[in-house]
């Protein structure tokens, strides 16, 4: 019965953090650090959701090898990530969360995280209905995957 009942401060809460949500995919800048995730996630993600088929299909690597093929590409990606990819999205989103949203850094710092899943969706149903098209198909992935990083380098060059 407990899970039915709602008390009004808990109400009041989450009316406030939804608030939150709002105001912060209202401010322009922020809706770019958004787009900058959302652009880059995406970007990888095309290639690496379909990497193996990739790899196997056009670079020729045999099925057996790519358990360790993606092993060693995993463990790179990591030591990538901690230097060059995940860490500058999240800075970035830290650095204009307390500048345009001080008082609720936390709710904009989660719409930031909820961009890596858009991306990695936008990413696995763009790229999956690339595999399938008749006229593509899997070796143009990689044009599509710098096809999603495009509008974040083009964000990049615009004054806010």
């Amino acid at each position: 019965m407990r899970l039915l009942t709602c008390k009004q401060e808990d109400l009041c809460l989450i009316l406030i953090w939804l608030g939150e949500l709002v105001k912060s995919l209202m401010i322009p800048q922020l809706l770019k650090v958004y787009l900058l995730t959302i652009c880059t996630c995406s970007g990888a993600f095309v290639l690496y959701t379909y990497l193996s088929e990739l790899l196997v299909k056009v670079v020729g690597f045999s099925q057996s090898a790519m358990g360790f093929i993606l092993l060693a590409y995993g463990g790179c990606a990591i030591l990538g990530n901690l230097f060059a990819g995940i860490s500058p999205l999240k800075l970035n989103a830290m650095d204009n969360a307390k500048k345009y949203t001080p008082d609720f850094t936390d709710s904009t710092v989660s719409v930031n995280e909820a961009s890596f899943n858009v991306g990695i969706a936008l990413a696995n149903q763009i790229g999956g209905l690339v595999v399938i098209t008749a006229n593509f198909g899997i070796t143009f992935n990689p044009l599509f995957a710098a096809m999603f990083v495009l509008p974040a380098l083009i964000v990049l060059f615009i004054k806010s």
